[in-house]
């Protein structure tokens, strides 16, 4: 369903703005483009927050896996307060796997990010997160493309902040809005019900393996 409804706003976003002039550079209507922390990073095994990569970022999903590093709360907060990292920002995996692209639609509590992947903080007052990061994925193969390095492929920030796109004027962007940010909603919920899935799974799975739990008996 999430493939599907991500399919389909792509698909709006090129009938309504495919031809258009590209008029802005991504840096003239963001607040800020950074990547994830740069420095040694000390990994906390019992720590409650994780540190991801560009790895974590596939298909438009934010994928945590049973063994990421993990981080101490004070690690967190110091690396929290570079990045601002928030609800709303566009994430590009920039080192190995390049042009991998998430929209943070939920509140990022629990984890940051390597160098591998670069934050853009758009500037809502001129553009909304949907519709930058509908731009950016239309040219997925052209951030593919401008990747630097025979050996492992990254693109740079200055790369990033020169990437551009249409600016469109705000009715028109009102308009996307109106029919992109739902079915964003959608895929949002869509995630998180996934997530309290699998822990229920997670949860009841061993239980049936050891004959804990027996539903030998249950009419279904």
């Amino acid at each position: 369903i999430n493939r599907n409804l991500s399919e389909q706003a792509l698909t709006i976003f090129t009938y309504m703005f495919g031809s258009a002039e590209k008029n802005s550079t991504v840096a003239e209507v963001s607040f800020n483009i950074t990547d994830g922390v740069h420095n040694t990073v000390k990994d906390d095994p019992e720590g409650e927050f994780y540190l991801l990569s560009c790895k974590n970022i596939k298909g438009g999903s934010l994928l945590i896996g049973d063994f990421e590093r993990r981080i101490s709360q004070e690690t967190f907060d110091k690396l929290r307060k570079r990045t601002k990292l928030e609800k709303g920002d566009i994430l590009l995996s920039s080192v190995g796997t390049v042009g991998e692209l998430l929209l943070l639609n939920f509140n990022p509590d629990r984890y940051e990010f390597q160098r591998s992947v670069a934050i853009i903080k758009p500037n809502r007052e001129v553009i909304s997160s949907e519709y930058l990061y509908y731009s950016l994925l239309a040219q997925k193969q052209e951030i593919i493309h401008a990747a630097h390095g025979a050996v492992q492929q990254c693109i740079f920030i200055s790369d990033i902040k020169g990437f551009t796109i249409h600016k469109p004027t705000r009715d028109r962007l009102i308009e996307f809005d109106n029919i992109v940010v739902p079915m964003m909603e959608i895929v949002c919920h869509n995630e998180e019900e996934n997530k309290r899935l699998s822990l229920l799974r997670d949860s009841l799975l061993p239980k049936f393996m050891s004959g804990e739990l027996d539903v030998s008996e249950l009419d279904i």
